[in-house]
C-alpha cells in the first residue's frame, strides 16, 4: 500500500500556518511525550526547535533537535519523533516542490541536515512574531525572512562541511553504526574500518550528526528498544541485553533519560494506548 504523505502539524493540537508565494510556513506545538509514528511529508522541511526538545528517526539518521538546532528533512524521507519532556515548539518552513526560487537551496533541502545557528533561530523567533497578525506588511516580512533563514543556515552548512558532500569515509562510518549498533563499538575501531584517524572521526561526526559517537549509537539502541517493547512480550531484561546494554538497570536509566519514562511505563501505555 503506498504511504500518503502527513500534514506538518500530525500529532499537534495547536497550530498556526501561512501560505506565502512558493512556501509555507507554519508554527507547531507537540505535547510532552507524544511519539510520531513513521509518516513522511510532502514537501521538503526545514525545522527550526525554538522551546523544548524533539528528536527524529530516518532510515540513516537519529538526530537530537533542542532549541537553536535547525534540521531538514527531504520530500517523503520516512521518519518518527519523539517529543521531549517539555513539549516541543517548532516553527516550519515548507517550500513548493516545484518552486524554482528555491533551487540554489536544494543542497540544503533535498537531503537530511542538522545544525546549530542563533542567528536563525533569532529569524525564527521573529517569524513567529509577525505570525500573530497577518496583513500585508507582515506577509511581507514573513516571506523574506523565510528565504532569508533558508539562505544563512545554507550558507552555515557550506561552512560547517567545506561546500563538500559528506565524505565517504563518514557515510560509511555511520552505516557501520547502524548495522551494528547493538554490539560494542569503539571509536578506533571504527576508524580504523573506515580509513581516518579516530580523533577525525570524533570531531567530524559530531559536526555532522549534531551528537558524540557514543550516543548517537545509544539512541538508536533505545529506539530500537522500544521497538521491541511495543511488538514483543520479551522480558524486559532480554530486552536490555539484545539492545547492547549491561543488564535492565543500565537500559532503564538510559531510556528514562530519552523516552521520558521507564521501559516498563512505557510498555504498559504503549499496550494501552
Amino acid at each position: 500500500m503506498t504511504r500518503l504523505p502527513d500534514p506538518i502539524s500530525l500529532g499537534s493540537p495547536r497550530f498556526h500556518t501561512v501560505d506565502l508565494p512558493g512556501l509555507q510556513v507554519s508554527d507547531v506545538w507537540f505535547p510532552p511525550g507524544a511519539d510520531l509514528c513513521r509518516h513522511t511529508h510532502d514537501r521538503a522541511v526545514f525545522a527550526v526547535a525554538i522551546e523544548g526538545s524533539i528528536d527524529s528517526r530516518m532510515s540513516r539518521h537519529a538526530l537530537e533537535c533542542d532549541v537553536t538546532t535547525i534540521w531538514t528533512e527531504p520530500a517523503g524521507e520516512v521518519h518518527e519523533n519523539r517529543v521531549g519532556d517539555r513539549g516541543s515548539r517548532v516553527l516550519a518552513i515548507l517550500p513548493e516542490a516545484d518552486e524554482t526560487i528555491l533551487g540554489p537551496c536544494a543542497p540544503l533541502l533535498d537531503e537530511v541536515n542538522h545544525l546549530r545557528h542563533a542567528g536563525v533561530t533569532g529569524l525564527a523567533r521573529r517569524m513567529l512574531s509577525e505570525m500573530k497578525e497577518v496583513d500585508g506588511p507582515s506577509r511581507l516580512t514573513l516571506h523574506g525572512l523565510a528565504l532569508e533563514a533558508l539562505a544563512i543556515a545554507l550558507r552555515a552548512r557550506s561552512t560547517t562541511d567545506g561546500g563538500r558532500p559528506m565524505p565517504g569515509w563518514l557515510v560509511a562510518a555511520r552505516d557501520l553504526v547502524h548495522d551494528r549498533f547493538r554490539d560494542s563499538l569503539e571509536i578506533a575501531e571504527i576508524a580504523g574500518v573506515v580509513g581516518v584517524d579516530a580523533s577525525r572521526l570524533a570531531r567530524a561526526f559530531r559536526t555532522h550528526f549534531g551528537v558524540p559517537l557514543g550516543r548517537y549509537q545509544r539512541r538508536l539502541r533505545i529506539q530500537w528498544a522500544a521497538e521491541q517493547l511495543r511488538s514483543t512480550e520479551a522480558p524486559l531484561s532480554m530486552v536490555a541485553v539484545d539492545a547492547g546494554f549491561y543488564d535492565q538497570s543500565h537500559l532503564t536509566r538510559h531510556f528514562r533519560r530519552q523516552m521520558g519514562r521507564t521501559p516498563g511505563a512505557y510498555r504498559i501505555e504503549r499496550r494501552n494506548g
